[in-house]
């Protein structure tokens, strides 16, 4: 596999495993934000749409509280295996850094099918955001895309906003003399 291959391969699974902390993190907001007090709920309990911030905000009826609980119960038990296996394939990644010789054709044989998973996710999370869409109405349709791109937006403003929690910044600020979080307390 050439280096411009993996590279590309490489910045794909990136992206796809923003894209998949951003989704996960928008409806942890959503279902079980801070101001809630609730810790977020489990990958395999079921959504409560009834108690959510969504269904108060959309003032979706009955009918659509079924759809969308039924939505989220299909798009569960498609990705749940799809999720396990995920997992198993990053464990199997990180083993590999224990192993005194990277065998990188095996490295780059995970990373591709570690990929194929996450673009299968992220079209699945589409497909069900789609899907979700099509039970609401045309005012509704409108007020959740604006929920939606308001916390794509506030997701992306934590993240600028917290530069001290990417890997390395806060050894290297200690370093430059910098007080760390850990050095405030």
């Amino acid at each position: 596999m050439t280096q411009k291959t993996l590279v590309i391969i490489l910045i794909a699974s990136v992206v796809i495993n923003l894209a998949a902390v951003l989704t996960f993190g928008l409806y942890w907001w959503d279902e079980r934000g801070p101001k809630r007090g609730f810790p977020p709920r489990q990958m395999g309990e079921k959504r409560d749409w009834r108690a959510s911030r969504l269904q108060e905000r959309l003032n979706l009826s009955e009918e659509q509280i079924r759809a969308i609980d039924a939505r989220s119960e299909e798009m569960r038990s498609k990705t749940s295996p799809l999720r396990e296996r995920l997992s198993e394939k990053r464990r199997d990644l990180t083993a590999l850094l224990g192993e005194p010789e990277l065998d990188r054709a095996k490295a780059d044989a995970i990373l591709k099918e570690i990929s194929t998973m996450q673009t299968e996710l992220e079209v699945l999370a589409f497909n069900n955001l789609r899907e979700i869409k099509k039970i609401l109405k045309p005012e509704q349709q409108e007020r959740f895309l604006e929920l939606y791109e308001r916390k794509l937006r506030m997701y992306q403003g934590l993240r600028e906003r917290r530069p001290e929690r990417r890997m390395g910044d806060s050894r290297k600020q200690r370093r430059e003399g910098g007080e760390s979080r850990r050095d405030s307390k």
